[in-house]
């Protein structure tokens, strides 16, 4: 009788634990999905971007600036869009767009600010000054939709001024029929820490 009453206690304490343990599954999963799925009812509409995106053109989607005997490229006004964009392709002294800017998480809550934990590898490139002669750059909107190919150029005699000089730009249609290279990480000699290199992240100035 007692060894009775033992199985069933033990099988109650099973099914009791069975049972806890699918329910801190089903909201692990739960918070796994959450986490994935970003709500965008808060994010202001694909149009303002749009609009944003063409205002910023003549000045430049990049930047250029000579400091401390490097050359830095902010990739600023395109990342302010990011909560619109899907990815941003680039090529240095070419047309080929093998490379992609990686874009920080959206936040609908502040759809054009930066992470607080952003580095600076999330705004900007580097390299030794006087490398990259034009950069090419692209952004594909979240629905799919490719922008136009800009081509810019340090602006000549700037300085340490931060510039950009548009050079050309081809239509979405007529990039279309380019056959892309495949992407490649990004040369960033910035790491998110901001010393890849030995750079130290107050030694790199921010694009204002």
């Amino acid at each position: 009788m007692r060894a009775y009453v033992r199985t069933r206690v033990n099988l109650a304490c099973l099914i009791k634990l069975t049972f806890s343990a699918l329910i801190l599954i089903s909201l692990l999963s739960g918070f796994s999905t959450a986490g994935l799925a970003v709500d965008k009812s808060r994010v202001p509409p694909f149009s303002l971007y749009k609009t944003m995106l063409k205002v910023n053109k003549e000045q430049g989607w990049v930047q250029f600036r000579n400091y401390d005997k490097r050359q830095l490229i902010y990739f600023t006004a395109l990342q302010t869009l990011h909560c619109r964009l899907k990815e941003i392709r680039y090529s240095v002294n070419s047309q080929a767009l093998d490379q992609k800017f990686e874009l920080v998480p959206c936040n609908p809550l502040s759809p054009f600010a930066l992470p607080s934990d952003a580095g600076l590898g999330s705004t900007l490139i580097e390299y030794p000054l006087g490398t990259v002669k034009t950069i090419a750059v692209q952004v594909t909107w979240e629905n799919g939709v490719e922008s136009e190919m800009v081509v810019y150029e340090p602006c000549p005699n700037a300085g340490d001024l931060t510039c950009a000089f548009q050079v050309k730009a081809v239509e979405a249609d007529s990039s279309a029929g380019r056959a892309l290279a495949p992407i490649a990480p990004a040369d960033k000699t910035v790491s998110e820490t901001g010393n890849e290199r030995g750079v130290e992240p107050s030694s790199v100035p921010s694009a204002n």
